[in-house]
């Protein structure tokens, strides 16, 4: 085979498959917004591609957040929610919110989350995380908790456990201390 047939193999076979989480989000979208174009519904054509741009917005929020913007990424993900108010998208919001320490705004999101999807690890995590820095160390402890029960990672359980400390109810020392002996065990 000359390097000119190998060329047009190429051009005609499949195309990869998607090797994230957002690449195969975004083509489904993609693929929604070609399938309500092809329908010629006009109302399907707009919701298709109001989600598309949210997800183009949403995904344009996490290259922000990642370059500690935090004001440009609340701006995207707020754009984002404006058009496809999906629960993943209002916890990256708090989590931009909470990095730019705007903690009463990374509460609202995170329990508005929350509202349409209680039993988000994340938004737990988050909720839990900024009620810690406004020192509203029992509620955090309630919202890390759920966050650890459903997935016990590290970072949540290291969190619940200085809380649990912060709380200075006997009660939560031992809960602590209990905390900290399921870290050791889950770390190995």
């Amino acid at each position: 085979m000359c390097s000119s047939d190998l060329s047009a193999a190429n051009k005609t076979s499949a195309k990869p498959a998607p090797h994230t989480q957002a690449e195969a989000e975004l083509a489904q979208r993609v693929k929604a917004a070609d399938a309500a174009r092809s329908s010629g519904d006009s109302d399907a054509i707009s919701a298709a591609n109001r989600r598309l741009s949210a997800l183009a917005l949403r995904e344009l929020g996490q290259l922000r957040l990642l370059e500690l913007a935090y004001p440009q990424a609340i701006e995207l993900y707020r754009s984002s929610v404006e058009l496809d108010d999906q629960p993943d998208t209002r916890i990256d919001l708090a989590i931009a919110d909470l990095d730019a320490n705007q903690l009463d705004d990374a509460i609202a999101e995170s329990t508005k989350a929350l509202d349409a999807a209680p039993d988000s690890v994340r938004a737990n995590s988050v909720l839990g995380r900024a009620l810690m820095r406004k020192r509203r160390y029992k509620e955090a402890a309630e919202a890390l908790t759920k966050a650890v029960q459903r997935d016990p990672d590290i970072e949540s359980m290291y969190s619940l456990g200085i809380c649990l400390l912060s709380t200075k109810d006997p009660a939560d020392k031992q809960r602590a201390a209990a905390v900290f002996q399921q870290m050791i065990t889950v770390a190995g």
